[in-house]
Order: structure tokens, then C-alpha cells, then sequence
């Protein structure tokens, strides 16, 4: 399981690389306009997801996410505020796809459970803001102009699937480890424990030793059977 977690991760890095790529080249072509800033802090923070990815280093991957968070809340303020304020949808749905794979990292280095199950919010967001814009572009008739754009933008969510992929794999890991390393109690040996637990929680115990790799699938059946009678 380990070397797919790690290719997850190496996938990751790959998507967010080229992404980076298209950002450095919108910077480049852009200064015959002037100095872009956002867009040159937009490439930094995405190689930083790219570098951290590949380095399998969760720190600075929350940096970095944080980084872009931070970015679109800007962009968001000046869309808002400008001469032609408006507020943006696909915009804000990136900003909460951000904001989660930050908060999804920051999960997986406190080790809470909820990673395992929350893994694919941030690319699934990204996914349902590619939508949208899928759709308006179509009403307007602008989707070949943004043929490249929308490339880059799915390369952005696969990346976004793969770290989720990712850091899912690594708390199972981890998980699995700490499971094995716990010290065990045979439970059918504890004086009182059978009159203290019911048979369904005594199955559950042996389902979760049996998960653990403690107990064989042989021996689980055997007291199984045993205790439904």
C-alpha cells in the first residue's frame, strides 16, 4: 500500500508542476504589460505544492495551500471592490477548495480520523467550480478561447484528488501501525468479561483484532460461531 500512497503523491506533484508551469508562463508573457505580482506569487505557492508533494513533506504543502488562500482571498476583495465589483462563484469555490486541502493537511498532522473520510472535499469542490465555469463558458461561447485554461484547470483538480489520495494512504498507515503496536488483551481470558459484553460487541471486538492482523480470519469465525451459538 505504501508504494501506491507514494504514487499518489508523486501524481500530485506532477499536476501542480505543469500548473505552476502555466502561471509562470501567463507572468513571462504578461510583463510586455507590466509586473503581475499575483501571478508570480500564484506560481510560487503552486511549485510549492509540487516541491512538497514530491518530498512527501505535509508542512510545507499547508503553507503553500495556505499561500493560495490567501491569494484569492485577495483576489476575491478586489473583484469585490473594484470599478466593476462583482462577486465571483467559481472564485469563492476555489477559495473553499484551498482553504480545505489546508485543512485537510493540518488533520492528517493532528492524526484525526476525519481525513479518512474527508479526503476528496477540496478536489470535489474544484471539480463543482469547473463545472460551473464548464457551463457558462458554453452560454457565452468562450470555451475555445479557454481550451488551455480548462486543460490546466482539470490538471489542477486531478492534483487536488491525488493529494486527498494521498494523505488518505498515509493516515491508514499510520493508523494500521499504531493499531499493531498496541499492547493486546485476549478478551476471552479477562475474568467478567463475558458477562459484561454482549455477544455483538464481543464480535465487533474480534472484527477489530481481525482488521488488526492479531487474529486470523480463521479464528474469527471460530468465535463467531461460537458466540451467536
Amino acid at each position: 500500500m505504501n508504494k501506491y500512497t507514494n504514487g499518489f503523491s508523486f501524481y500530485a506533484s506532477i499536476c501542480f508542476a505543469i500548473a505552476a508551469m502555466y502561471e509562470l508562463y501567463l507572468f513571462l508573457f504578461g510583463l510586455k504589460y507590466g509586473f503581475y505580482f499575483s501571478t508570480l506569487m500564484f506560481f510560487i505557492a503552486e511549485m510549492g505544492l509540487a516541491v512538497s508533494l514530491f518530498l512527501r513533506k505535509k508542512i510545507p504543502l499547508m503553507a503553500s495551500a495556505g499561500l493560495i488562500s490567501v491569494l484569492q482571498v485577495v483576489g476575491l476583495i478586489s473583484s469585490a471592490t473594484g470599478e466593476y465589483a462583482h462577486f465571483s462563484l467559481p472564485a469563492f469555490l476555489a477559495l473553499l477548495s484551498y482553504v480545505s486541502l489546508a485543512a485537510t493537511v493540518f488533520l492528517s498532522l493532528k492524526e484525526r480520523s476525519v481525513v479518512s473520510k474527508l479526503w476528496f472535499i477540496s478536489g470535489s469542490v474544484y471539480f463543482v467550480e469547473l463545472l460551473y465555469s464548464f457551463v457558462s463558458s458554453f452560454s457565452n461561447n468562450s470555451f475555445k478561447a479557454r481550451a488551455l485554461v480548462w486543460f490546466v484547470e482539470v490538471i489542477f483538480a486531478l492534483g487536488l484528488i491525488f493529494t486527498g489520495l494521498w494523505i488518505k494512504g498515509e493516515y491508514n498507515l499510520l493508523n494500521c501501525a499504531n493499531t499493531k503496536n498496541e499492547p493486546h488483551t485476549n478478551i476471552a481470558t479477562v475474568p467478567g468479561k463475558r458477562d459484561i459484553l454482549g455477544n455483538a460487541d464481543k464480535i465487533k471486538e474480534y472484527k477489530a483484532l481481525l482488521d488488526a492482523g492479531i487474529i486470523t480470519q480463521e479464528e474469527y469465525e471460530t468465535k463467531k460461531k461460537q458466540l451467536l451459538g
